[in-house]
């Protein structure tokens, strides 16, 4: 049985498709298809499920999305099952780690604390095609003007050199924990005076990420790829370190928060709660089942966030919060899953399934 299921802009729209194939049910989200079988809840384990822990993620971000607004009331797991139904995505997973991290920084730039953390330049133009390019609603340009023509925003490289127009938040000790921070997308800095800043992402540069730590095994620099590796490389090689980050140009712009690390869905992420998806796939706000071989995770999260390498239909971020094993766990992470997104049965049962 084939059917559609489609989702659009605020508004949860269904409609059927028709043909057959055993067991599939094509899923269209943000008009983009997404290949899954729904399955009955009894057929996944979910060892280690912390209810208290997804309830918190779940509760922080389910009016902001259409399909799971009508069910803010839930309480407790059982009812959950009851009233909605897991998707099990076709695409091969795979699972990467991020995490919040701490930086030593200042108001005041010294010797010490030399690297600037830029808030988002009011210079930098983001442009919107969807009005004239349906095709390119999932896409956004950053750039500045120069005289009358829109060009590239500065890379990487460039602002490290030259700096940008726009207030510093703060200044930080470390080249390679600003780095870092950018990667991870938000992150809390423990000032001189002892005050906590905490920092949210609020834009990018409009490049393209680039992972370095492919770069860096290619040229021997490391022998396996993992955010420890690289950081231990970058630290005890300073003379070439610029180099190697700047071979990411891509830049990511903050704004201060009242809250610890907050998503792209703009609800503070739970630990162990939340993950980063590829909305062009997913939309944000919607349950996710994470199936792995690490019993250590819980398995049910919510999608609220995405990240610049986080790229694909089963693709996930996990989050694991603040914590001393945060960067550890974070870290190494890179595991195979199989992903399954989380609908009511209220959507499912709209769709008008034809022979």
């Amino acid at each position: 049985m084939k059917s559609w299921l489609g989702y659009v802009g605020a508004v949860a729209l269904l409609a059927s498709f028709w043909g057959c194939a055993p067991k599939q049910t094509p899923l269209a989200l943000s008009s983009l298809p997404v290949m899954g079988e729904v399955v009955a809840w009894e057929s996944l384990t979910l060892e280690g499920v912390q209810e208290a822990v997804f309830f918190e993620a779940f509760h922080r971000s389910c009016a902001l999305n259409p399909l799971s607004a009508p069910y803010c009331g839930i309480q407790d797991l059982e009812t959950f099952k009851g009233l909605f139904s897991p998707v099990k995505l076709s695409s091969k997973g795979l699972m990467s780690g991020y995490y919040e991290p701490t930086l030593r920084g200042s108001k005041t730039r010294s010797e010490v604390f030399s690297t600037p953390l830029y808030a988002r330049p009011k210079e930098m133009l983001s442009i919107e095609l969807s009005s004239l390019y349906n095709e390119l609603s999932s896409m956004r340009l950053r750039g500045r003007l120069n005289g009358t023509r829109v060009v590239p925003y500065a890379s990487h490289e460039e602002i490290d050199q030259k700096g940008v127009e726009a207030e510093v938040l703060c200044y930080v000790d470390s080249k390679v924990d600003a780095f870092f921070l950018q990667i991870q997308g938000s992150g809390k800095v423990v000032l001189e005076d002892g005050e906590v800043m905490y920092l949210g992402y609020a834009d990018q540069n409009g490049h393209p990420y680039r992972a370095i730590g492919g770069l860096m095994r290619q040229q021997g620099f490391i022998d396996a790829v993992s955010m420890q590796s690289i950081r231990d490389f970058l630290e005890a090689n300073p003379d070439r370190a610029d180099a190697i980050m700047h071979a990411n140009p891509s830049y990511v712009f903050f704004t201060q928060k009242e809250t610890g690390a907050t998503g792209a869905l703009g609800v503070e992420l739970t630990p162990y709660g939340s993950v980063a998806v590829d909305r062009r796939y997913i939309p944000l706000g919607l349950p996710l089942v994470i199936e792995s071989a690490l019993g250590y995770l819980q398995p049910l999260v919510v999608a609220q966030d995405v990240g610049g390498a986080i790229r694909g239909e089963a693709r996930v971020d996990y989050f694991f919060g603040a914590g001393e094993e945060a960067p550890v766990l974070a870290g190494g992470l890179k595991e195979e899953i199989i992903l399954y997104l989380v609908l009511p049965n209220s959507a499912l049962e709209a769709i008008q399934i034809q022979p």
